[in-house]
């Protein structure tokens, strides 16, 4: 049961009100009191509210079109005159004789014995939708966003079942109807999380309530040159210290200069963090437990919401969507650690919105990025010790009718993977737009799929990484890659064997189908990146058109598919100043009007005949925010620097873009 002050006047109390407590009796009667356990009768002379006024007269104590309810079967309400200050909410905890005890603080709890009756339960507050218009477009998805605001924190929720570190989510899940919230309080919860309702499990604070997969258990660690050691008696797969995740490479670590990551050694754990100046004995520590860590949060049901949560140090998914499960939604989740951030399968499920996450598996790529040879020995199990990371990734999704969006991920294997669908239906094509996706090391978005893969990727970044775009094959389709900016530079870049776009299609023996990359700008002044590697099989119903392909690097060789009026320049003709990169178009830029209107797919031209690359003369590059609103670099340690060329604003990271 929860009472709330309300901000209305009648809630405030004058400073002459002396006597500290609330009282209320069965028969609803409330006066005040001197002492915390007295009956109305004995009630003094200076009430809170007349003598013989019941609790209907508390109205001002709740929010606006509350009816209050006790659920008790006490005699007694009491409640400290502190927790009921102009400025404060008064909170009313239920003690273990069913009365209702007032807290000294800002904060709720529910102890042994309280009865919450049925009747305390109303319905939580809905998400407000706000719009996201996509390029030079009026209309809308169908799917709402979460603006900023609903990640502060909030007021309590009426209605909400509230957990506190220590108690058990799955048991608060056990007691949850349908369409309930469960609300986290700040702090650790060391359980994995089966969720088989359709219920909201969402932090009280955004950032301060973590799933953490790490043990209890507590080491000492000591300095020994560069590295960090502690006897752990089992090898973890993933550390997180403070807000910074590390991954177990192969005992060769040790002599190889890596500066980061760990590796396990005669019973100890021996870790790197780079120029990271943490201390594991003072910031918070994350050691993998040595069983039930696999998966953080498994979905089993319908219309499941997930949001604000930090989700660390677990050896395979952060959260994992079953099979069959629809309507899933994830939003501004930080996920540290785990092989997977969010595993929704391949075929599986539909209407799903995942939006505004950050996901690291630091330092994946900035401990390999000069030698992909390096990474091979360090990281795979057959290579001493090392995990085996092949299928590292932020999202794997084959789901249909999904948006992906406003999300930020780094140092991964594999940025995204877009898998099959089954489906081919307009009403069901998956759309993955405003989402940032840097320094993967190997494919930056792996498109492989044998199957109908129904999918728009469109107005996206994606920023270093050995293969910016692998469509590696798509078999059946169809797939639209648009309006993009892949960015390659060379400070921070790969340093070997890179490539923009990876068409192998070997592993499938089949031929691309129903593919267009139209409208792309693509830059590179990175010396190592080429325009593309592999020969596909053949092709059927693709084009790649429209294009600008600005590359230190230029092959010099067509694209293996159809193409078109693609600008191939070291001197496009784009507004970049002062050593940034701003790819809007000059009045003179060689792109202006360069297009084919027979392939200008979603492209709106300003003059009726579309110009190369993503942005349109005149137009401006719309850029939303990415990652959780909560988050910053000092509670995400292991954010990637940006390249200096690069503007904050225009890759959702500080600002308004141009």
């Amino acid at each position: 049961m929860e009472l709330f002050e309300s901000t209305s006047p009648q809630a405030t109390l004058s400073p002459e009100l002396e006597s500290p407590y609330l009282n209320v009796g069965l028969n609803g009667e409330v006066t005040k009191t001197d002492s915390a356990l007295s009956t109305g009768e004995d009630s003094p002379l200076n009430p809170l509210v007349e003598s013989g006024e019941t609790l209907d007269d508390l109205s001002g104590l709740c929010l606006p079109g509350q009816t209050p309810h006790l659920g008790v079967e006490s005699d007694e309400i009491t409640g400290p005159k502190e927790s009921l200050g102009e400025t404060t909410d008064p909170l009313i905890g239920v003690g273990n004789n069913d009365s209702l005890v007032g807290e000294q603080s800002n904060d709720l709890s529910v102890e042994d014995g309280g009865n919450l009756s049925d009747t305390d339960k109303t319905p939580s507050p809905t998400d407000q939708g706000i719009p996201l218009v996509g390029e030079g477009s009026s209309s809308t998805d169908d799917k709402t966003s979460s603006s900023d605001e609903q990640t502060k924190p909030e007021q309590p929720q009426a209605g909400a079942i509230y957990v506190s570190p220590g108690e058990s989510i799955n048991d608060a899940i056990k007691s949850a109807d349908d369409g309930e919230v469960i609300v986290l309080r700040d702090g650790r919860y060391y359980e994995s999380i089966n969720i088989d309702k359709s219920i909201t499990i969402k932090a009280e604070n955004p950032g301060q309530a973590i799933i953490d997969g790490g043990t209890t258990q507590s080491f000492k660690w000591t300095k020994n040159g560069d590295e960090w050691r502690a006897e752990v008696p089992w090898k973890p797969d993933h550390i997180v210290v403070g807000d910074l995740s590390t991954i177990r490479m192969g005992n060769k670590l040790k002599s190889s200069g890596f500066e980061g990551g760990f590796y396990y050694e005669n019973g100890e754990v021996r870790i790197r963090l780079g120029d990271h100046d943490v201390d594991p004995n003072k910031a918070p520590v994350s050691v993998q437990r040595q069983s039930g860590a696999e998966t953080g949060i498994t979905v089993n049901a319908d219309g499941v919401t997930v949001e604000g949560l930090v989700i660390r140090a677990h050896s395979q998914e952060g959260i994992e969507v079953k099979g069959g499960s629809d309507s899933f939604t994830a939003r501004h989740n930080l996920i540290l650690g785990s092989r997977t951030g969010i595993d929704m399968g391949s075929k599986t499920g539909s209407d799903h919105l995942i939006e505004y996450n950050e996901v690291s598996n630091y330092p994946l790529y900035t401990e390999s990025r000069d030698s992909y040879n390096k990474m091979v020995r360090i990281y795979h199990n057959s290579e001493d010790g090392g995990i085996f990371d092949s299928e590292t990734t932020s999202f794997r999704f084959g789901s249909k009718d999904t948006i992906v969006r406003n999300n930020y991920v780094y140092e991964m294997m594999d940025g995204m993977q877009p898998r099959t669908m089954g489906s081919s239906k307009d009403s069901e094509r998956t759309l993955i737009y405003n989402n940032l996706i840097q320094n993967s090391r190997d494919d930056a978005v792996e498109f492989d799929s044998t199957g109908a893969q129904n999918m728009r990727f469109h107005n996206n970044v994606v920023l270093n990484g050995m293969v910016l775009s692998a469509p590696s094959p798509i078999n059946v389709g169809p797939v639209d890659i648009d309006h993009n900016l892949f960015l390659a530079t060379e400070e921070n870049g790969i340093e070997e064997k890179g490539v923009i776009f990876k068409f192998d299609g070997r592993w499938s023996g089949d031929i691309h189908r129903n593919m267009s990359i139209t409208n792309n700008t693509i830059v590179s002044n990175d010396s190592d990146m080429g325009l593309w590697w592999t020969e596909p099989r053949g092709s059927e119903k693709v084009i790649v058109a429209n294009n600008i392909i600005d590359i230190k690097k230029d092959q010099g060789k067509s694209f293996p598919f159809p193409e078109s009026n693609n600008l191939r320049s070291n001197s496009v003709g784009f507004q970049n100043t002062n050593g940034t990169w701003d790819l809007r178009l000059t009045a003179d830029s060689k792109a202006r009007d360069y297009g084919n209107t027979a392939h200008d797919n979603y492209h709106e031209a300003s003059d009726g005949k579309p110009d190369a690359g993503a942005i349109e003369y005149g137009s401006n590059w719309d850029f939303e925010m990415v990652g959780p609103s909560w988050t910053k670099k000092d509670n995400a340690s292991s954010r990637p620097s940006l390249p200096s060329v690069i503007d904050p604003a225009w890759v959702g990271l500080g600002g308004k873009s141009a």
